[in-house]
């Protein structure tokens, strides 16, 4: 089975690539999705949060405030250090449980949709990388869009990640995101043919 990393730098259009590559018939593997899974209650990054960070990071129901870990964590390198730590080991191993079990069906393409892909070390797991790509400030004018950040607000998300021209230089593939979705998907179609066929 090859294993094609999908990454890109907040609000770039990942989910997009993603969800096409999905119907093209590549098993996904969204590592926030995993994430989310071990964060409700009861999982094993439930536990560890909650004994790290105590009852502030639960909201009345019982589940974890996401966003309130993120307050707490933002732009303190020693609390990201103890969170990326603690998760990255936990994700990494549920995603490849979820890896073996796509192979062991007979999936010939697997997609591993992980925002921090380079971040996390996580691109020693795939075979070929792809990045999808804006212009910054295409960048910063959606993620004001969709989350209703002030320019300064997305700015600093922008700044928390890799830079994307660090991650394009990495890359086998980069997916310029800047026009239309259609245009977009074009390019992935490009990729996807000269992959589906390559067996390991």
């Amino acid at each position: 089975m090859l294993i094609l990393g999908l990454t890109g730098g907040i609000a770039c259009g990942k989910s997009l690539v993603s969800a096409w590559l999905q119907q093209q018939g590549a098993a996904i593997i969204d590592a926030d999705a995993v994430a989310h899974t071990l964060m409700r209650p009861g999982g094993s990054l439930y536990m560890a949060y909650l004994e790290h960070f105590g009852n502030v990071i639960l909201q009345p129901d019982g589940t974890l405030d996401r966003q309130q870990i993120g307050r707490m964590t933002f732009g303190k390198p020693e609390v990201e250090h103890w969170l990326n730590a603690t998760a990255h080991p936990v994700i990494r191993a549920a995603i490849q449980k979820r890896m073996h079990a796509f192979a062991k069906a007979g999936h010939k393409v697997c997609v591993l949709d992980v925002p921090l892909l380079y971040e996390a070390g996580w691109d020693r797991l795939c075979d070929y990388v792809c990045v999808v790509w804006t212009r910054q400030d295409v960048q910063l004018q959606r993620l004001m869009s969709r989350n209703g950040y002030s320019k300064e607000e997305a700015l600093v998300r922008v700044a928390a990640q890799m830079p994307q021209d660090s991650k394009k230089l990495r890359a086998n593939y980069c997916l310029d995101n800047n026009g239309s979705p259609e245009a977009t998907l074009e390019q992935a179609a490009a990729m996807w043919e000269e992959i589906k066929h390559v067996r390991q």
